[in-house]
């Protein structure tokens, strides 16, 4: 959900679109993500055994691994688990 609310804050509040954050969530809701997902919002159960957690989705992540893994080693370390507000902003600019 925050990203999904930064997403919509950089997409239509920071460009003006939207003049706040509550109205710029609903656009990207509205916009983006609802229109596609109709029937999975009734079962997110299923959707999960369907859509995400199965071999095509992890011979996905096994062939970009390396390209994730780097991904997030920019932003993490051994003492540092998270990536914060403000590297989530900047990754989204």
């Amino acid at each position: 959900m925050e990203i999904v609310t930064r997403l919509g804050e950089q997409k239509y509040k920071a460009t003006k679109v939207c003049e706040n954050l509550q109205d710029s969530l609903k656009k990207i809701l509205e916009d983006h993500i609802l229109p596609f997902n109709d029937k999975h919002m009734v079962d997110g159960y299923n959707f999960r055994l369907e859509h995400m957690y199965n071999l095509k989705v992890d011979e996905i992540f096994k062939k970009n691994e390396i390209v994730l893994k780097a991904f997030f080693e920019k932003f993490l370390t051994p003492n540092k688990k998270y990536i914060n507000l403000e590297e989530i902003t900047s990754i989204l600019k």
